[in-house]
Order: C-alpha cells, then sequence, then structure tokens
C-alpha cells in the first residue's frame, strides 16, 4: 500500500513541477504532494472531533484550488451536487465490495474525469472540484456510516491513493487539452505578407 501511494505522489510531484509554469498554482499543488507525502501515517488520524484527517486535507486545499477563478453562484453548488452521487456510489461499493472488482468501474471514474474536465477548462478549478468532491463524498459517507454503525467507520490511506489517482488522468487530460490547443492556434496563425504554407 506504501508503495503504491507514494509512487502517485511522487509521479504527480514530477509533473507539477515539470510541466506546470512557475506560478502560486504549482507551489500549492506541490504544497499539497508534500503535505500528502509527510502524512502518510496520519491519514488515519482524527482531527476536529470526529471528522477524519484526509477529509479535512482534501477540503481546505480543494476550497483553494476552487476559489483561485472567480465563478457565478450557480458554479459553487456543482461540488456539493457532484458529491452527493459520489457518496451514493461509494456507500454502495461499500456495501457490495464485489462490484468495485469489475473493471467497469475504472471506466466509469475516466468517464466521469472526462466530463469534469469539459466543466472545467482551467487547471485551478479542476484539481478544487475534484478535491472538493472526495472530501464531501467521503464526509457524508463518514456520517451515514457513523449512524448506521455502532463503531466510526475510517477511511484509510485508499481514499488518498482515489484522489492521486484521479489527479493524474486529470494532469494526462488537461495536458492533451493545451497540446491540441496550441496546434490549432499554431494553424490558424495567419502569415506574414509573401508567406507561404510548407
Amino acid at each position: 500500500m506504501a508503495a503504491i501511494y507514494y509512487w502517485y505522489a511522487w509521479f504527480l510531484a514530477l509533473i507539477i513541477f515539470f510541466f506546470i509554469p512557475s506560478s502560486h498554482l504549482r507551489s500549492r499543488l506541490l504544497l499539497f504532494i508534500w503535505i500528502i507525502m509527510c502524512t502518510y501515517t496520519l491519514a488515519d488520524l482524527q482531527l476536529m472531533g470526529s471528522l477524519p484527517f484526509s477529509i479535512f486535507l482534501l477540503g481546505i486545499f480543494g476550497t483553494y484550488f476552487w476559489k483561485i477563478r472567480r465563478k457565478n453562484m450557480i458554479q459553487h453548488f456543482w461540488p456539493i451536487v457532484l458529491s452527493v452521487g459520489y457518496t451514493a456510489v461509494q456507500l454502495f461499493l461499500l456495501v457490495q465490495p464485489v462490484w468495485s472488482r469489475l473493471p467497469g468501474v475504472y471506466l466509469a471514474v475516466i468517464f466521469f474525469l472526462f466530463i469534469l474536465h469539459k466543466i472545467f477548462r482551467d487547471l485551478p478549478s479542476l484539481i478544487g472540484v475534484w478535491l472538493l468532491i472526495n472530501a464531501f463524498g467521503t464526509l457524508w459517507s463518514y456520517l451515514v456510516l457513523s449512524i448506521y454503525i455502532l463503531e466510526e467507520p475510517m477511511f484509510n490511506q485508499q481514499t488518498i491513493i482515489f484522489v492521486l489517482k484521479g489527479m493524474v488522468a486529470l494532469f494526462i487530460m488537461y495536458g492533451v487539452y493545451r497540446l491540441k490547443l496550441s496546434l490549432q492556434q499554431k494553424k490558424i496563425k495567419p502569415l506574414r505578407k509573401g508567406g507561404a504554407y510548407v
């Protein structure tokens, strides 16, 4: 488990360091990954009463990335609405874990991330909404399970690994989108007088 956890964390750190221009966004993303790496063994600790540490971490950074770009009021409901669907799926897979073994589950996650990428074109909002969906979704699941199960449920490193996998997919989608945009701009770039296509 630790090897997978650190593999995704380091892979994301390399993507962020080499492919995102130097900015506040890059430094905050690297800070997020650094905290993820340093708190591997603390992921199951509870902070602020019954709130798991991973939910708190995802909520703080998700809110920060989400707020970087201005949005209208309706867009702020997206993370909460989408997290309800996330909660329903998460609870279903906890009750019927056999479904999580099917390969179609991963394809469904990729399709969901692709839809997110189509809705939110800028990287900060994309990362922010993904972190907030996971934070709210896990929180709702945590509260539901706390009510119906005597011992309090804890979401371990699997939650963070799932988030990291999603971030890798989002970075790849965003990178492909930026590459296609760059190629399109080069194609429609006006020629200087006397110039010709080669």
